[in-house]
Parts: C-alpha cells; structure tokens; sequence
C-alpha cells in the first residue's frame, strides 16, 4: 500500500514540475502592429530586401504566389522583387505561374 501511495506522490510531483502555465501570450495575426524585426532575417539581407520580404508576410496569397515563381524561375532575386511588386513582377509571376491554366 504504502508502495502505490509514493509511485502516485512521485507522479504528480512530475506532472507538477512539467505543467506549467503559459506565460506568453497568442500571436494576433490581425494586428497591424510592427511585429517583425531585421533579426528575424539571417544572412546578409540589406533593408530595402527585408522591406520586400515583410510584404510577403503579410499576405499569404502573395507569399504563395511569389514562392512558386522564385521556384519555377529558379530566380533568387524573384521572391523579393515579387513580394514588393517592383516592376510589375508579381503581375508577370502570376500570368507566368498560371500559364495555360483555365
């Protein structure tokens, strides 16, 4: 009996130790607040690239599109210029994606 008694003990002191309550709170994905910064970017992105690409964070149909076409361009420089539209290029990557589609 006594045997039962520490094994339930020692259980809830692990359940005790690994629940913890959340200390942060949920991400809002509606909030218009500035919730990006340049460290979330690594490598040597200048801040007219990380501008470019923040576009694209913000709407996922965009980020969707613009993905498929540095993909199927095999283009490193597509996706930002894509995401921030520079040049028309989100229209060109939409008629180029979806050629021939119906």
């Amino acid at each position: 009996m006594n045997k039962n008694i520490f094994v339930v003990l020692i259980t809830l002191a692990i359940i005790a130790l690994c629940c913890r309550p959340m200390l942060c709170k949920p991400l809002d994905l509606n909030s218009k607040e500035n919730i990006y910064s340049d460290d979330g970017y690594n490598g040597n992105l200048d801040k007219k690239t990380i501008e470019q690409l923040r576009q694209c964070d913000m709407d996922l149909e965009t980020m969707e599109l613009c993905m498929r076409c540095a993909k199927i361009t095999k283009s490193t420089i597509v996706y930002p210029l894509c995401c921030a539209n520079e040049d028309k290029i989100k229209d060109w990557c939409h008629d180029y994606v979806f050629f021939g589609a119906l």
